[in-house]
């Protein structure tokens, strides 16, 4: 797996990433393969449907799952790998799809935390309000909480 970050804006960031042939091929096998020993196809017994049948009965739904698959691996990859500081769910960009022979390569979007430099804090005055309470406040709320939450 190959994957490249480009920065678009300080806080948006383009993911590139691919997969190559073989690993696609050995993960749409390998789901295939699952398929081949639990499907239930009427006119085989479990675990004896030809895998040619196999493809031709969820060919796109396998695909679809090992596509999915491939984008959560990569993304979790890619943002390990570049240490990306991510702030909500990467969009994917267009739609991927599997061509036999060919690498899977996708694009995400997302949104990171912005690289702040040295931030100044001196001459920054701060005041905090007063929150004088006395006896007599806490008297009045008491007796009209009381009041309220009297029965009549």
């Amino acid at each position: 797996m190959q994957s490249q970050v480009t920065e678009i804006t300080s806080i948006l960031v383009e993911i590139d990433v691919e997969f190559p042939w073989d690993a696609v091929n050995e993960a749409l096998e390998e789901k295939y393969t699952g398929l081949t020993r639990t499907a239930q196809v009427k006119g085989f017994r479990r675990g004896k449907v030809p895998k040619g049948m196999i493809r031709k009965l969820f060919g796109p739904q396998v695909k679809a799952d090992v596509m999915q698959s491939l984008v959560s691996q990569g993304l979790s990859k890619a943002v390990q790998e570049h240490k990306i500081p991510l702030v909500n769910q990467p969009e994917l960009e267009g739609e991927p799809s599997i061509q036999k022979g060919e690498a899977f390569a996708f694009k995400l979007k997302a949104e990171v935390r912005p690289k702040l430099e040295k931030v100044e804090t001196e001459g920054i005055e701060v005041t905090r309000a007063s929150s004088d309470v006395t006896d007599e406040d806490i008297d009045t709320e008491t007796s009209s909480s009381a009041n309220e939450n009297s029965k009549d």
